[in-house]
């Protein structure tokens, strides 16, 4: 009995033994953790796993082994095999050291005989090859699927029973039926041969298959499921897959071939009909540069017949590609112009040259008489007397004449950064891009606008713009041109005009309304008990009727001066002498204020029309002693100043604002709006005096200064 427990030890030692050699030789780890989660066995398949000996394994956590990763995402299945589970589970693990294996493990609890759970055992298998095949299986039968689904034949693939495994989506294309409506060959043949014969032969044509393996190229027709009839060409092998009998075929649809080659045999006929009426002329040359074949225009081109051109030579540089114009020349004919391009072909299994001769003498003739057109429009453009302008439709400008660059001071090359926009007055804008739009639209084929420029300087130039657009040989717009006139001068002239028929009126109607009230009153016959307010009514008639004759007198000279009638008859004129006929001629209006004329002459002669001399200084002594305070002095002076003599008319009036010094040579210009009607005057008397001077070739002006008097100044030349 005392050596029953040594057998038993040594039993258990051998069944230990065994067993550890049996689990060292599967390949899958085994492993078994006791409840502290404390390793007490690992097999050498785990040992090399982890690469670990016994001694780094057992009594080890399972974190430290497997790495803290791994054990978290193991963790939830530890606490249910702790609670008595088996727990199986799949998934792809991240173990320590930094390697990844797609396992399939099995976690088994050890029951003591109370039930107490003690630990359990890992059996973990590494699956990651098979997974990695499997996925690789998977891909490579989806490529196949992609690549019959994607093929541009029809595929199926049938059992010997018929039945269609594979049925692709361009043999649905190709018949309208589908998967679901073609299961099996019977229902094939059925839905696409409705014809007995046909169905039987191509029933037959399959049976053929099974016995000899295969058949190609079967041409069949078949009824669609819209009824459309079509051509297949059908091809049917015999398979082995898992030792059993598969039929494969493919399905092409000629249906279009067929009517391409009837087309192609059609058109070839029509080419050959082309080629002998088209007007270009067509050679076929061979590698020597003979000439193998010409078709009818040929003939024309060269002036040959087909007998003389066949067997020739060009004459000509054969260049393959491209194109080049060459002169034809014949005897007693004008030299033709035609384009040649040649190509390589294959003809009639030899090498050859297709040279195509198009005639271009009416386009060359054509290009010369557009060359003389555009440089004709080129000078015309350049040379116009009017700016001309070429404006893209977005406002930029593509060419400019020099009559433009000289009325907005602009050179050519400065317009090339200008838009049509940015040189246009604001306040004109809208209505020019308006006409344009209208224009390009086709509602009007030009437009005229006055508007403004602004020049170089950033003044703004009055211009008269006229445009139209120029469109392309499919009515689509390429461009504007315009022409464009400077109107700053007439527009002035008309401001001006208009301007001096408002106050001619003004100045016309007030006298009138005066002599028409007091003649009026005299009419009514309240005065006739009254003569001495009927002789005031007739002096106010009287003296509103000189105001009017002066006024029409003045708009008379002016005119006169204004539109060149007036000739002025110059001579050597004595300046004394002037300047003492305009005070004798004054003194008597002079002494009624009474103002002082005296004068300081000098001996000279100036080359003037004494008259128009006389009224210039009677006006400007009119105005002094009008516009001086009684007892003062108006003097008259004269200052040689070489080739010119300058006169002096100069007061102790009341002055004139710096402001009014130049404004006051204008027509109908007054210091004080009052002065016409107390002073007497028209508002013309300088105005006239400056026309008189600036055709005397010297110039007027003022100086003054406010409350101490003016002086009038003006030049004449020397005789």
């Amino acid at each position: 009995m005392s050596n029953q427990p040594d057998k038993n030890a040594q039993a258990l030692r051998m069944s230990e033994n065994r067993l550890r050699l049996v689990t060292n030789a599967l390949p899958v780890c085994i492993s078994y953790i006791d409840r502290e989660l404390r390793y007490q066995f690992a097999n050498q398949t785990y040992q090399k796993w982890f690469g670990r000996s016994p001694d780094e394994i057992v009594n080890q956590y399972l974190w430290d082994v497997i790495g803290q990763a791994a054990y978290e995402r193991v963790k939830s299945k530890i606490e249910r095999v702790f609670r008595g589970e088996t727990v199986e589970y799949e998934a792809e693990m991240v173990y320590s050291p930094h390697h990844v294996r797609y396992v399939s493990a099995t976690l088994v609890p050890d029951l003591a005989e109370d039930g107490q759970i003690l630990g359990y055992y890992a059996l973990i298998e590494d699956r990651s090859n098979q997974r990695k095949t499997e996925a690789e299986l998977k891909d490579l039968a989806q490529r196949m699927l992609t690549v019959i689904e994607t093929v541009g034949e029809g595929i199926t693939l049938s059992n010997l029973g018929g039945e269609f495994m594979i049925l692709n989506s361009k043999l649905e294309q190709i018949t309208g039926y589908s998967r679901e409506e073609v299961r099996s060959f019977e229902d094939f043949l059925i839905y696409l041969y409705p014809d007995l014969q046909e169905r039987q032969r191509v029933a037959q044509e399959i049976q053929d298959v099974l016995r000899v393996g295969v058949r190609e190229n079967i041409e069949t027709q078949i009824i669609t499921k819209s009824g459309k009839r079509k051509t297949l060409l059908v091809s049917t092998s015999r398979l082995e897959i898992n030792n059993e009998p598969w039929l494969l075929s493919a399905y092409r649809d000629i249906t279009e071939r067929q009517v391409i080659e009837l087309q192609l045999r059609d058109s070839e006929a029509r080419l050959q009909t082309i080629v002998n009426n088209t007007f270009d002329g067509i050679l076929i040359l061979d590698g020597q540069g003979i000439v193998r074949f010409a078709n009818p225009a040929v003939t024309r081109l060269f002036n040959k017949s087909i007998e003389q051109i066949m067997g020739s030579e060009l004459g000509r540089p054969i260049v393959v590609g491209g194109s080049a114009e060459i002169e034809l020349h014949s005897p007693g004919q004008e030299v033709k112009y035609a384009e040649m391009t040649v190509a390589e072909a294959q003809w009639e299994g030899e090498n050859v040259y297709i040279v195509s001769l198009r005639d271009i003498s009416e386009r060359k003739q054509a290009e010369r008489a557009l060359r003389e057109s555009e440089e004709r429009f080129r000078r015309a453009f350049r040379d116009s007397a009017i700016g001309m302008a070429l404006v893209t439709i977005e406002g930029e400008f593509l060419r400019v004449n020099r009559s433009l660059c000289e009325i907005l001071g602009y050179s050519e090359a400065e317009f090339n950064h200008l838009t049509l926009q940015g040189i246009t007055h604001p306040e004109d804008w809208s209505m020019s891009e308006r006409y344009q739009q209208q224009v390009i639209r086709g509602e009007i084929r030009y437009f005229q606008q006055e508007k403004r420029y602004f020049n170089r300087q950033g003044q703004a130039v009055w211009v008269l713009v006229s445009a139209s657009l120029v469109r392309d040989s499919e009515g689509e717009p390429l461009y504007l041109i315009a022409q464009v006139q400077d109107i700053s001068e007439q527009r002035a002239i008309d401001q001006m005009k208009h301007e001096f028929i408002s106050i001619v009126s003004h100045e016309l109607r007030t006298p009138l309304t005066a002599i028409e009230g007091a003649l009026g009153l005299l009419a009514t016959g309240i005065y006739n008990n009254k003569p001495e307010k009927a002789q005031r009514m007739l002096e106010i008639a009287r003296t509103d009727c000189d105001r009017l004759v002066r006024l029409v007198n003045d708009i008379l000279s002016l005119e006169r001066l204004d539109s060149g009638q007036f000739q002025l008859e110059m001579a050597p004129c004595s300046v004394t002498h002037l300047m003492e006929q305009s005070v004798e001629v004054m003194q008597a209006i002079a002494n009624t204020v009474p103002i002082t004329l005296t004068t300081r002459p000098i001996e000279a002669q100036v080359w003037a029309a004494a008259d128009s001399i006389l009224q210039t200084l009677t006006n400007l002594l009119n105005n002094a002693i009008k516009f001086s305070p009684p007892h003062t002095t108006v003097t008259v002076s004269a200052q040689d100043y070489g080739a010119s003599i300058c006169f002096c008319v100069q007061d102790q009036g009341r002055g004139i604002p710096p402001d009014k010094l130049h404004s006051i040579f204008r027509r109908f210009q007054q210091v004080d709006v009052s002065d016409a009607r107390q002073k007497g005057g028209t508002g013309l008397g300088l105005a006239i005096c400056q026309k008189i001077i600036e055709q005397h070739g010297g110039r007027i002006w003022a100086e003054s200064q406010l409350g101490q008097g003016t002086c009038f100044y003006f030049t004449l030349p020397k005789a």
